[in-house]
């Protein structure tokens, strides 16, 4: 966070916050990713919302920051679970917190939302006694979540686990032990 800038506040969300979180989602990945100019700006959820903790940045009363973070009990069961699986199930202390779905408006970008959000649902995850913490991203945050401990340990076919981003960029798999 730069001199200057207000403090991001993170809240919890509730269900009735998902279909402006998704309408944030919808428009930021259109904007941000070429191939995804052509989506409706639908409410862009899925099964998993429903059972995730989520968080949200609201700047004058309207959210422009949001992630989630679902608990699981065995690695198999994450979204990306069978890759991560081929990485070396003993890495995964179950249950599992899996963190996704982050998004930051564009206009709200480099304010630190990204980090608060991150270390928010480490902080849950840890709480809640999950043995990891595991996601599935783009190379241009891996460093930042090294920077929380996260260890890079594989890649997945980037349509697999991330079908919304650039399809020629490898996705890689990280873990952070929470122990």
């Amino acid at each position: 966070m730069r001199e200057g800038e207000p403090q991001s506040i993170v809240e919890t969300a509730g269900l009735s916050d998902l279909p402006e979180i998704g309408r944030l989602r919808s428009s930021a990945w259109r904007a941000s990713v070429p191939h995804c100019a052509h989506l409706a700006p639908a409410i862009d959820t899925d099964e998993h919302d429903y059972h995730a903790e989520h968080w949200v940045i609201r700047v004058e009363g309207r959210i422009v920051a949001a992630a989630r973070l679902c608990h699981h009990n065995s690695i198999a069961e994450i979204p990306d679970g069978a890759y991560f699986a081929e990485c070396g199930s003993r890495r995964f202390l179950g249950p599992v917190g899996s963190l996704n779905r982050l998004v930051v408006d564009s206009r709200f970008r480099r304010h630190g939302y990204a980090r608060s959000l991150d270390i928010k649902r480490i902080e849950s995850a840890r709480e809640s006694l999950c043995g990891c913490a595991v996601v599935s991203t783009g190379a241009f945050r891996v460093p930042r979540l090294e920077a929380l401990g996260f260890k890079v340990i594989g890649a997945a076919p980037p349509a697999a686990v991330l079908p919304w981003k650039d399809q020629s960029a490898p996705c890689f798999l990280l873990v952070l032990t929470l122990e």
